[in-house]
């Protein structure tokens, strides 16, 4: 059995199997994030999105387009890229621009998003910019800078919690690691804990989804952790924008 902190793609949804899965999904994303961008304003969105990680970005890309056309937007552009060393992002924003959005999108990690963002500033300098979860780390205003300033990325943690429990967690992270924690970290936390209760307080009969799935709602960092029968969960994340080099929760 394999507890999952950070799985999100429909892959691995609805499956009676021996995956426990503690985020959200894909779907649960991407419906959030088309309300958003739709109530931002934008109608006609690019998207880039990287096959290097196809099972999450052609996923998140799918549930996507089909909430964005719901509310009334068009994915004008869908510009799959391989990203490696040698990967030419000017080409992949200028393919973006073609169909003349009035946003653009990427599905992609950290690195790339910030190179991606870098070209983005430098052909549209007007056109808002926004990346899905995967990118949503502190590597990405690292690289970024400038670049990334306005960018509308989600979180699945409010790094401005101010909880004794949360506190407590980042501060004995940065002691131990001299960093503060992003998505995975807490995640992780979150997952291990699942796990240690689980163990403490299963039955010697039971196997240990069963435990699992029996004794929920766990405790989680920042809110509670349910599992359906499936060994799926709900989350609630916060929606961000970069300003000033930081995470700031407008949503």
């Amino acid at each position: 059995m394999t507890i999952s902190p950070t799985i999100t793609s429909m892959d691995f949804y609805g499956k009676d199997d021996h995956l426990i899965r503690v985020n959200r999904t894909t779907r649960d994303n991407a419906q959030e994030y088309a309300a958003v961008i739709y109530g931002r304003g934008q109608r006609q969105l690019s998207i880039a999105y990287d096959l290097r990680n196809k099972s999450f970005t052609e996923s998140w890309l799918n549930e996507f387009v089909k909430a964005y056309s719901a509310q009334g937007g068009v994915v004008v552009a869908k510009v799959p890229y391989t990203s490696a060393a040698d990967s030419d992002f000017s080409v992949v924003v200028g393919d973006m621009l073609k169909a003349k959005p009035d946003g653009l999108f990427f599905i992609s990690g950290a690195i790339d998003v910030a190179r991606l963002a870098q070209q983005a500033r430098r052909l549209a300098p007007g056109l808002p910019i926004g990346c899905s979860e995967w990118a949503g780390s502190e590597q990405l205003i690292k690289l970024g800078g400038k670049m990334v300033e306005g960018l509308l990325v989600v979180q699945n943690f409010n790094r401005d919690d101010q909880s004794p429990r949360y506190l407590a967690f980042r501060d004995a992270f940065q002691e131990r690691f001299h960093r503060l924690p992003g998505y995975s970290s807490v995640l992780a936390y979150d997952a291990a804990s699942v796990l240690f209760d689980a163990l403490r307080q299963k039955q010697p009969s039971e196997n240990l989804k069963t435990a699992i799935l029996r004794l929920g709602a766990y405790e989680g960092l920042q809110q509670p952790i349910k599992f359906d029968a499936n060994g799926d969960s709900e989350r609630k994340v916060f929606f961000t924008e970069i300003r000033d080099g930081s995470f700031k929760i407008v949503q």
